[in-house]
């Protein structure tokens, strides 16, 4: 099992997300992309599925660019956390079928929750 987490700046909601994603599970492994670009470059390189992704987007020009590789994120769990308000964001982040969104000005506990609930999901349907 992997998570992708897409953390532009490590500061305010990145800080926090940061530290939920360490707190869920020790054996699940973490990679953490500063850049759109490295999360595609990673993206586009073979994966074991199932994955979860989560991404903090604060720019639709982050967005604009994701939806360009849409293709990428089929069968993967995705998580989208949006800046409050933004509903052009909102409705562009739907194209990419997330399981959840959240938004910037939250605690993210309920990221928190549903990444726990996703791993419980997806460890029990791995199990023969």
């Amino acid at each position: 099992m992997k998570l992708f987490a897409y953390i532009k700046n490590a500061k305010g909601p990145g800080k926090r997300l940061q530290k939920v994603i360490e707190s869920i599970n020790p054996g699940i492994r973490i990679e953490i992309f500063r850049t759109v670009e490295e999360l595609l470059e990673r993206m586009h390189q073979p994966l074991n599925r199932p994955v979860i992704i989560v991404l903090l987007l604060k720019f639709k020009k982050e967005l604009v660019e994701i939806l360009s590789h849409q293709s990428l994120f089929y069968d993967t769990w995705n998580i989208l956390i949006l800046p409050e308000g933004n509903e052009t964001m909102m409705k562009m982040g739907l194209k990419l079928y997330p399981r959840y969104i959240s938004f910037t000005n939250s605690d993210l506990k309920d990221v928190e929750l549903v990444l726990k609930k996703m791993l419980v999901n997806v460890n029990s349907k791995r199990k023969p």
